[in-house]
């Protein structure tokens, strides 16, 4: 599908709107929320408002789309790999491994960018302080110098330990939030479809469709759940966030943008 930037635009000003004047009102009548934590924190000029706006939507963003996309990517995983779902039929208490070795095999996010803020040298490669590097955390994944036979899904692998989270001071601040949420779900809706097929996946059935989000890839053969997440609001907010994806993706920062961050973190 044609990405709309127009579109991309004006749901990105909206947004930037709708967060802006949310803060206003924390800023009057503060309550016992993260958002008021974080505009006292704008008060004392340690953000401005563009940062708190950035701020405020990779909160919303990513506290369920890539959730959602991970559910997809696993299910879809599991549908390739029948003999290792049914080891998690067979043996439950593996759910706590699988979901590693399922955020190690097919990464909601495969990317990480960064800008570097010094000049360095990494596997003989200068990198100059300014240059934009991207992290490719889906072939750190699978990097064959860390994992046996990368390419295989395996959830007994012994420490599969995916980078998908990030690192340093940038990991991600939900990581155990969707470590929860993946060993709830994973498990009910395998014993809700039973021994389904990725084309049963695929051909939309139960809600499921390919999730175009660049978040992955604009044409990544991941799957969004969307029957299973829940209602009408919860799709409208998961479409936008195809559509700030995909602003991303071509560069538009606006209000959504991100600050320079060494890339080593």
């Amino acid at each position: 599908m044609p990405i709309d930037i127009r579109e991309v635009d004006r749901c990105c000003d909206e947004l930037a709107s709708f967060y802006s004047e949310l803060a206003d009102v924390r800023r009057s009548s503060p309550t016992d929320d993260l958002l008021s934590v974080l505009v006292g924190v704008e008060v004392e000029g340690q953000l401005e408002r563009s940062e708190l706006i950035s701020l405020l939507a990779i909160l919303m963003f990513a506290g369920h789309e890539t959730t959602t996309g991970a559910i997809g990517n696993a299910l879809f995983a599991l549908a390739k790999n029948p003999d290792q779902r049914q080891a998690l039929v067979d043996r439950p208490e593996l759910w706590p491994n699988a979901v590693e070795e399922l955020l190690r095999y097919d990464s909601v996010l495969q990317t990480d960018p960064r800008v570097a803020l010094q000049d360095v040298t990494i596997a003989g490669k200068a990198i100059k302080k300014g240059q934009n590097v991207t992290v490719m955390l889906g072939a750190a994944n699978r990097d064959p110098a860390r994992y046996d036979q990368p390419s295989r899904l395996q959830i007994d692998r012994v420490e599969p330990t995916p980078i998908s989270f990030g690192h340093g001071i940038h990991h991600c601040v939900g990581a155990a939030l969707a470590r929860l949420e993946l060993r709830i779900a994973l498990p009910a809706i395998i014993d809700a479809l039973g021994d389904y097929t990725s084309m049963f996946l695929s051909a939309g059935l139960l809600g499921l469709q390919p999730a175009r989000s660049a978040i992955r890839s604009l044409e990544a053969p991941s799957i969004r759940v969307r029957s299973l997440v829940g209602h009408r609001r919860v799709l409208r907010v998961s479409d936008a966030a195809c559509r700030l994806s995909a602003m991303r993706c071509h560069g538009r920062a606006g209000a959504l943008g991100r600050r320079s961050v060494p890339f080593d973190e």
